[in-house]
């Protein structure tokens, strides 16, 4: 299994282990008796014309034959927004990501039944007891955890039990054996290794919308090449064209570590960029960048003391390959009309016709 993780994406493996499990939750919890229909007060979109399950509710999409019905998107929106309001510009997006977050359930479930991992009654009774004593700390209770959730105390079970075989699974994994060749293959990613960079910053003359992007990129692209042609120095160039306050300094901003200081984008970048080198043009909440490292002052911290940040990144990058994989091999179906994304991506599909994605 270790080949599911180890080769592609090193750049992110310090994301949290946590975010795909919390998106599995997040949805799972939300899911309720199909019967019960309840429709948000956040200007759903309108529901599809398509087969119709048990209680009346629409399925929006299958998963390999099973289907996943408009009510569980709805009550996942609504365990996410509450009473807020949501712009109805902005619902279909929500409702097409939350329609992702369910559907990557439903596959991982398979994945983990085909694993033939399932947590014994012993260990979901054991969770429900402390989720019990955490709830009675903030003077709460089951009954209203889950009555806020839309969910009965049967589904939380099994939302339990799916975290449980994540967890597990992950566990079976990370040996130390496969956490060791994570550390030495990145070794820069985790044991303390500081990259001294220097940037030309270009940023948009208005709303960071994807034309003005891509113009900047553009003439980002244009930039780098007249300073690796030799054109133009970086300095002169960073001087005369960044938008940072480095400027002054020839676009140097120091010393960085791999996370915590720049943006993710930028710090991703840096780190995957070869001393001397200016990197591709990065786009990040700033605006779009050139990066050039100039200098690697080597970390110090052995697996021992990094063995934690490894754990996490190789958990994160192992539920991620796992997803990619099996999502492949997935047979997803959607009905007309409801708002999904195009396979493999976050942009919405207009075509009014179902779509398949194998």
């Amino acid at each position: 299994m270790f080949g599911y993780c180890i080769q592609r994406r090193a750049a992110r493996l310090i994301a949290s282990a946590a975010s795909l499990i919390i998106a599995i939750e997040a949805c799972a919890l939300a899911q309720a008796p199909v019967g019960a229909a309840t429709t948000p007060s956040t200007g759903a979109a309108t529901a599809a014309s398509g087969p119709v399950l048990s209680g009346g509710s629409q399925s929006v999409a299958t998963v390999n034959g099973t289907p996943i019905s408009r009510a569980e998107v709805d009550r996942a929106i609504e365990a996410v927004v509450g009473d807020q309001k949501v712009d109805p510009g902005v619902m279909p997006k929500l409702q097409a990501s939350v329609l992702e977050q369910l559907i990557n359930t439903a596959v991982l479930r398979k994945f983990l039944a085909d694993q033939k991992i399932t947590p014994s009654k012993e260990e979901i009774d054991a969770a429900i007891t402390r989720l019990r004593a955490v709830l009675k700390e903030q003077k709460s209770s089951l009954a209203e955890y889950l009555t806020k959730l839309h969910q009965t105390e049967e589904q939380l079970r099994e939302t339990i039990s799916q975290e449980i075989a994540v967890r597990k699974f992950v566990s079976q994994q990370s040996t130390d054996e496969n956490l060791k060749k994570m550390f030495k293959q990145f070794h820069e990613q985790f044991d303390g290794t500081q990259r001294r960079v220097r940037h030309i910053l270009l940023r948009p003359d208005g709303p960071a919308d994807a034309a003005r992007l891509k113009a900047l990129s553009e003439q980002a692209e244009k930039l780098r090449g007249e300073i690796t042609s030799g054109s133009i120095t970086f300095e002169k160039a960073a001087d005369r064209y960044s938008a940072g306050p480095s400027r002054r300094r020839g676009g140097d901003l120091g010393f960085i570590p791999i996370s915590g200081v720049m943006a993710p984008e930028f710090s991703t970048a840096a780190f995957a960029a070869k001393q001397g080198e200016i990197s591709p043009p990065v786009t990040s909440p700033f605006g779009v960048h050139l990066i050039q490292v100039t200098d690697i002052k080597p970390g110090t911290k052995s697996f021992s003391d990094a063995r934690d940040a490894v754990q996490a990144a190789f958990a994160d990058l192992l539920l991620k390959e796992v997803m990619m994989e099996e999502r492949a091999k997935a047979k997803v179906e959607y009905a007309p009309g409801f708002p999904h994304f195009k396979p493999g991506t976050t942009e919405l599909d207009e075509t009014p016709v179902a779509s398949a994605a194998k």
